[in-house]
């Protein structure tokens, strides 16, 4: 569905193509598994889950109507392409360097 056909009322219907999700310690398990399913549920077409504990992205792309891991991205493949949207591409090493201040 194209973002002209969610807008209506200047209210926005329907799942947003793109997720991304941080992972904290104490949301793992709803992360992983609870949000998973809704968003897949819903219709996302791509979910990430950035775990900052572990420097790596996980791409889940849906597909026939289930999240499936597409890919793992860290430091050792670059750069990260989204699937939905092929403009966005970064390198993993890029969005976690903050950690080297902390």
């Amino acid at each position: 569905m194209r973002i002209a056909e969610k807008l209506r009322n200047k209210r926005c219907y329907g799942a947003p193509d793109l997720v991304v999700e941080v992972l904290s310690p104490s949301t793992v398990r709803n992360d992983r598994l609870l949000k998973r399913y809704y968003y897949e549920k819903a219709g996302v077409k791509e979910y990430w889950i950035a775990d900052y504990q572990h420097q790596t992205i996980e791409k889940y792309v849906l597909c026939s109507d289930s999240l499936r891991l597409e890919e793992v991205y860290d430091d050792r493949n670059h750069p990260f392409v989204s699937t939905v949207f092929p403009n966005i591409t970064f390198s993993t090493h890029d969005i976690f360097s903050f950690l080297a201040f902390l």
